[in-house]
């Protein structure tokens, strides 16, 4: 029987709410429930990066995209940035921020593993992959990897929210709010790794068709501004000695469309033309120097004039 207002006095005690927490969201949302209680683990994880209101980390990638839309695809790390320190230097503050309490009783290592290979987009961008072991009640509980990155600023504002994926849980324990990458960025970073050729590589084109998955989900679920799109997106093409002047996917990429760890509700597994329109719609615009700066997307009416296009 929980006790509003009562702390978690042990790791079996909170370990077992997060667990009970996980399934009753699972049977609302439909997702497996192994896969909401490694979110319900990836947040404790990122309480710890954000106990502090100064911290400057903010969240890239996949658990970004989750944090914003519960239902966008499934991942299985976290991707971390900050652009306020050196690579050795972040590091260590990262693995004593992990190690500290947070009400919660879980007790968690983060080890290096190795350097990241950064993109031709990414060049004054350091980075290194993490495992992160998280232990209670006398074992692992999980364990998953981090890419953190020391990289320049974004274009666009960094967002701070509550997580949508946050669990409920009965009784109090401590939260914080994510620093989120922003979604101009995030967009046009997608849109690069979608354009860019790979030089000297067997196959000259992007094989991550993660990225349309997640430019479809952006497209159906958020607001984008034009202006900080297309300047992100012009600042990624300066690395490439011949930049596209149009957005277009990769032929290839139907054959490896619909893959289970792609699925969710907001892109049908079977509707790869869908997605690829919806993409397209969302991507083609930045190319387009006719389009105003100030348009705004919107999943209702895509690209519009605003007088908030600046935002």
């Amino acid at each position: 029987m929980s006790r509003p207002g009562v702390p978690y006095p042990d790791d079996h005690s909170f370990v077992q709410a997060l667990t009970h927490a996980a399934r009753v969201e699972a049977s609302a949302n439909g997702k497996p429930v192994n896969r909401v209680l490694t979110e319900g683990y990836f947040d404790r994880f990122l309480v710890r990066i954000f106990k502090h209101p100064d911290s400057e980390w903010f969240v890239k990638g996949g658990t970004a995209l989750l944090a914003r839309e519960p239902l966008a695809r499934e991942t299985r790390d976290i991707d971390l940035a900050t652009c306020e320190s050196d690579f050795e230097t972040a590091l260590v503050e990262l693995q004593n921020a992990v190690q500290e309490d947070a009400g919660d009783h879980l007790r968690m290592v983060a080890k290096f593993d190795r350097p990241l290979v950064m993109p031709t987009a990414s060049q004054r961008a350091t980075g290194g992959r993490l495992m992160v072991t998280v232990s209670a009640v006398g074992k692992v509980v999980a364990r998953f990897g981090v890419d953190m990155v020391v990289s320049e600023p974004p274009i666009g504002e960094i967002q701070t929210m509550t997580p949508r994926t946050r669990l409920h849980l009965p009784r109090p324990v401590f939260t914080a709010e994510y620093r989120l990458y922003p979604i101009a960025d995030q967009i046009a970073d997608k849109i690069y790794a979608t354009v860019a050729l790979r030089k000297n590589s067997p196959v000259p084109f992007s094989t991550r068709v993660k990225d349309l998955v997640d430019l479809a989900i952006y497209a159906r679920t958020q607001t984008v501004y034009m202006r900080p799109l297309r300047v992100a997106l012009k600042q990624r093409l300066t690395a490439l000695q011949t930049p596209p002047t149009q957005f277009s996917v990769p032929e290839d990429w139907r054959r490896r469309f619909g893959s289970r760890k792609l699925c969710t509700p907001l892109v049908d597994a079977n509707d790869y033309d869908g997605a690829v329109r919806v993409a397209t719609e969302l991507s083609t615009a930045v190319f387009d120097e006719s389009v105003s700066d100030d348009a705004v997307w919107t999943p209702e009416q895509g690209w519009t004039l605003s007088s908030r296009g600046s935002g």
